[in-house]
């Protein structure tokens, strides 16, 4: 190998090192991230009027859908109703063959429950829930 060639390669090395060098570092962003370590999603089911479900009370849990049969069903944070349960309108009520879709029956809703609270579903006949857990 030639001096020239020599020269060559260490041009390349150091222009590499100095390419690396000058990215910048990774930043986290200070909010809410979904746990990874352990499968945050969660999903529950039932037939009956009532159910008070058990949550991790270290975490908060993002509901994300929400179907009941019964246009009554209510869904209660610490013993209250977060919706209006009305005959004309229940986001979580869904009939097959109506176009009632909004955002907790097509998966879309983002309604959080704070960690320790109480959760509970009330007058919701055969329902689905899912969401997923977020550190505070």
């Amino acid at each position: 190998m030639t001096p020239k060639h020599l020269f060559g390669i260490a041009a390349i090395i150091m222009s590499v090192g100095y390419l690396l060098q000058s990215l910048p570092e990774a930043q986290a962003l200070n909010t809410p991230a979904v746990d990874l370590g352990a499968n945050p999603y969660r999903s529950f089911h039932g037939l009956g009027p009532n159910h008070t479900m058990s949550l991790d009370s270290t975490q908060d849990f993002i509901v994300t859908t929400v179907m009941s049969d019964n246009s009554s069903c209510a869904l209660l944070v610490n013993g209250s109703s977060v919706h209006s349960t009305s005959q004309n309108y229940n986001p979580f009520f869904f009939y097959a063959g109506t176009q009632n879709s909004n955002a907790f029956t097509s998966g879309q809703g983002h309604l959080v429950i704070p960690s320790g609270a109480s959760f509970a579903l009330a007058n919701c006949g055969t329902w689905y829930l899912e969401g997923y857990y977020v550190r505070p």
